[in-house]
C-alpha cells in the first residue's frame, strides 16, 4: 500500500493543529497569570500567619497585663501581712518587756524579804 505524501503531510499538519489547540485549551493559565495566583497565594498565607500572630501577640499581653495585676495584688497583699506582723512582734516584745519588769521586781521583792527575814534571824 502506498501512502500519498500530500495526505501524510496534511493529516501530520493536522495533528499538530490538533494538538496545539487541545493543548491551548486545556493547559493551565499562561506564566504570568499562574505567578500572579502564586503571588496571591502567597500574600493569603502571609496575611493568614501575620493575623495569627497578632492573635497570639495580644493573648499574651492580655495575660501579662493580667498576670502583672495579680503580682501587684499579692505584693499589696504581702505589705500588708508584713505590717501585721510587725505589728504583732512589736507588740509581743512589749509584753515580753513588761513580763520581764514585773519578773524584776518579784524577783527584787523576794529579794530584799529574803535579805529582811535572814537579818532578823541572826
Amino acid at each position: 500500500m502506498k501512502v500519498n505524501s500530500s495526505k501524510a503531510f496534511w493529516a501530520t499538519i493536522t495533528g499538530i493543529a490538533s494538538g496545539i489547540a487541545i493543548g491551548v485549551l486545556f493547559a493551565p493559565d499562561k506564566g504570568t497569570r499562574t505567578r500572579q495566583k502564586i503571588s496571591q497565594k502567597s500574600d493569603d498565607y502571609l496575611n493568614d500567619i501575620k493575623k495569627e500572630l497578632s492573635d497570639i501577640r495580644t493573648d499574651l499581653n492580655r495575660k501579662m497585663d493580667k498576670t502583672k495585676k495579680e503580682m501587684q495584688e499579692l505584693g499589696k497583699k504581702g505589705r500588708a501581712k508584713a505590717g501585721e506582723m510587725k505589728e504583732e512582734v512589736k507588740n509581743t516584745a512589749q509584753e515580753v518587756k513588761k513580763d520581764a519588769q514585773e519578773t524584776k521586781k518579784d524577783v527584787k521583792e523576794k529579794a530584799s524579804q529574803a535579805t529582811s527575814s535572814s537579818s532578823k534571824s541572826s
